[in-house]
């Protein structure tokens, strides 16, 4: 998509991409993300998320089943959870079931993004009755980069709800945090963060597998070879390490 865009100056607002690279805006000043998977979004949470516990180590499985915008968006989060100091490693699966398709899944999906549709549709329409009742500046709709930049650092006030932009153009995403709890069928919602939010809202208390958060690491590391584990004398062993699996979802709050 980018190479299409690259050196044009039509006004483009991208309802749904995994990409970075849109905010560039030396590369694409007409460009404005009106979606609702915003990466940028994606790295706060998990980093306020994981700076709450402090935790460093990353590891994330990424399955088979994954579509192509998943695995795209999974790299982009990678590499910016990697540039933020967290040590991220990731490993490949293949735990899904292609006889098995998840209707109210892609259901519940298909509702997100036309919720998005018809918020960027109205935001244009909104931008664009501004721009031309505004006797302020000589109006050249011919100028993609000028229209999008009345996109940057505001709210649009729609009957959805709120809708916030950041400094080039990129939306900013009400977010919560969803854990499993007591063999539910349902995840619970714990934390909520709003758009501009600099702190979680907590909402429910943490199940925790033991009464406490897990550490960063096991005491004897992921591979057991921590030195703190080895036997004094000849040869050495490895402890076994209790490691905790919570189940979490991470989502965008539905105004």
């Amino acid at each position: 998509m980018g190479k299409l865009i690259s050196g044009w100056n039509a006004f483009m607002t991208i309802g749904g991409t995994a990409e970075t690279i849109f905010r560039n805006k030396t590369l694409y000043p007409n460009v404005v993300l009106a979606g609702n998977n915003a990466v940028k979004s994606m790295h706060n949470i998990y980093t306020k998320f994981f700076q709450r516990f402090l935790w460093t180590s990353v590891y994330i499985l990424l399955d088979a089943s994954a579509t192509p915008v998943h695995l795209l968006l999974i790299q982009n989060f990678v590499s910016g959870l990697a540039a933020k100091g967290f040590r991220v490693k990731f490993a490949n699966t293949n735990m899904g079931n292609p006889e098995k398709i998840n209707l109210g899944g892609i259901l519940r999906d298909m509702r997100i993004s036309a919720r998005a549709a018809y918020e960027d549709v109205i935001l244009f329409g909104h931008v664009l009755e501004e721009t031309l009742n505004d006797p302020s500046r000589v109006v050249d709709l011919n100028d993609g980069s000028a229209f999008a930049r009345r996109y940057w650092n505001r709210t649009f006030w729609l009957d959805t709800g709120p809708i916030e932009f950041d400094e080039v153009g990129e939306r900013k995403q009400p977010l919560i945090i969803q854990q499993f709890q007591k063999g539910g069928v349902w995840p619970t919602t714990i934390m909520t963060l709003d758009a501009s939010a600099n702190e979680f809202v907590d909402v429910a208390s943490i199940s925790w597998v033991a009464p406490f958060p897990p550490p960063n690491e096991p005491p004897c590391g992921f591979l057991g070879a921590n030195v703190i584990c080895w036997k004094k004398g000849g040869g050495h062993y490895y402890k076994m390490c209790q490691s905790l699996s919570v189940g979490w979802t991470f989502k965008y709050k539905e105004i």
